[in-house]
């Protein structure tokens, strides 16, 4: 299985991966919790899996996350270039 990543909820640009040198981390909103750290480039979160998730993905950059809640996004669409390319 190749990267693949998600484009980010607020800005809609790519979240890319700790593989390339554009990469910022990531932040994964969920209705009870918020995730962040780096991203992989395979679907982990701070040692969640999105895979695992059953609702709508929901991840931004850091730097545009400001406490949103998991109501006011949208759901984050995936990414055409998969965080690298």
């Amino acid at each position: 299985m190749g990267f693949f990543s998600w484009d980010c909820a607020e800005c809609g640009e790519s979240i890319r991966n700790l593989h390339t040198r554009e990469h910022q981390g990531i932040v994964w909103v969920k209705p009870d919790r918020v995730h962040r750290g780096p991203y992989e480039g395979y679907g982990m979160v701070d040692g969640h899996d999105a895979h695992a998730w059953a609702g709508p993905v929901k991840m931004l950059h850091p730097a545009c996350y400001s406490q949103q809640a998991y109501l006011d996004l949208e759901e984050s669409p995936n990414a055409y270039d998969q965080g690298f390319f």
